[in-house]
């Protein structure tokens, strides 16, 4: 039911990776935002949903307005850009210490979701305009499973990052530590909360130790996930359709499926 042959065309291949790529960070992002908000700020379950707000009043109305704006400027320039803006706003992220305001998360949460709007939609369009109408369930479902990959793979991916920092980095503080206490406190940041809870001065430092662990684990996955970002927007820019697309790109019959040219 699908011609791997396709994935040459220019927008069915690079809409496909641009799509997996934008829902990659995006799941990996609320994967590690919420216990962030919640564990480290300190933020109850609805106060955390609300501060991820911005980001939706930022997407719903750009996204409006996105395909009006790649159909002037092509996928190839919309998309790369907006790739681009979601690796800003996880460099931004991944600056946030301890003590960071909500500003300051912020700062990294407007231009990822503006991102997102910019980078969604024209990647979506390039898929299902690269296919003929009666392929248009076959670029339909690329499109959803290219969505459903991604997501897995950012918080598996970005998950075992932050695990992996988080875990190296509170080590260091578990010496004198028995070794449950120990294997308590490194397994999770929720249980070393609640040792902090329980063991006095020494629980405090560790509790402190704990967090600045979170934070050096949480930055090494959103530096990883810029890194990707930055990888997708490259192809992207180099090899989605840019404003005048050809024939076979627009969905018309392209003879061995061979990759299209766009100026």
């Amino acid at each position: 039911m699908l011609d791997p042959r396709n994935f040459l065309r220019r927008g069915f291949g690079a809409g496909s990776l641009s799509i997996s790529v934008q829902f990659f960070a995006a799941f990996g992002f609320l994967f590690l935002a919420l216990p962030y908000l919640q564990l480290v700020q300190g933020y109850s379950p609805l106060q955390a949903a609300a501060a991820l707000l911005p980001m939706a009043l930022v997407v719903i109305p750009l996204s409006r307005v996105t395909p009006r704006l790649a159909g002037r400027v092509g996928v190839r320039i919309a998309g790369a850009t907006g790739l681009g803006l979601m690796a800003s706003g996880f460099v931004v992220l991944a600056t946030l210490e301890v003590g960071s305001s909500y500003w300051h998360f912020l700062a990294g949460l407007i231009p990822f979701g503006a991102g997102m709007a910019l980078a969604g939609a024209p990647a979506t369009t390039a898929i299902v305009a690269s296919l003929p109408r009666e392929k248009q369930g076959v670029a339909s479902a690329v499109n959803d499973v290219s969505r459903e990959l991604g997501g897995a793979l950012g918080i598996a991916v970005l998950g075992s990052l932050f695990n992996g920092g988080y875990r190296s980095e509170v080590e260091q503080h578990t010496t004198g530590l028995t070794p449950s206490v120990a294997d308590r406190a490194t397994s999770s940041f929720a249980g070393a909360q609640q040792l902090g809870e329980q063991l006095g001065a020494r629980g405090q430092q560790l509790l402190a130790d704990a967090q600045a662990a979170y934070l050096h684990g949480l930055s090494l996955s959103l530096v990883a996930g810029a890194v990707v970002l930055v990888a997708g927007a490259i192809f992207v820019a180099f090899r989605a359709p840019g404003r005048a697309e050809s024939r076979a790109n627009a969905g018309q019959a392209a003879p061995a499926l061979a990759p299209a040219q766009s100026s």
